[in-house]
């Protein structure tokens, strides 16, 4: 074998993995960023106005997120696309996506009403947000292959 395949079957193994632990990969990116900031002494506050804002942007993606599971949820079973999706398991990865995603904006709502653990707001926040940012992306994307 030549220098490319080797590298490009490398490339391929490492691609294959990261799209198997993204959503593994993405939380532990998200937690080693605020502890970071927070042994640097530069873990942003939350004031009252800040959390006051989350808390309300919270309710509304935790919305937007059962209206996805509703949708992909209402997506015909006859279609190959979806059937492969399913063999492949990528369903599994949306469903966990949004599992995630509502749960932390649940989690981030309760802790912001209660006005406890203030300093776990912030990255729940953050984290269901780019779980947010997945699932509709994932929506966008089955959406347009499953009319085809």
């Amino acid at each position: 074998m030549d220098f490319k395949k080797i590298l490009y079957n490398i490339f391929q193994d490492i691609n294959s993995k990261l799209r198997v632990h993204f959503i593994t990969i993405i939380s532990v990116f998200i937690i080693t960023i605020f502890i970071i900031l927070f042994m640097l002494d530069a873990y942003p506050l939350v004031n009252n106005n800040m959390l006051n804002n989350i808390i309300n942007v919270s309710g509304a993606l935790a919305g937007f997120l059962f209206t996805t599971f509703g949708i992909i949820l209402s997506f015909p079973d006859n279609k190959l696309f979806i059937q492969g999706l399913k063999k492949y398991g990528y369903l599994t990865r949306i469903y966990t996506c949004i599992f995630i995603g509502i749960l932390g904006f649940i989690l981030t709502t309760v802790l912001g009403v209660l006005n406890v653990l203030t300093f776990l707001i912030l990255p729940l926040f953050i984290m269901s947000l780019s779980y947010t940012i997945i699932s509709a992306m994932f929506l966008f994307l089955v959406s347009l292959y499953i009319s085809k």
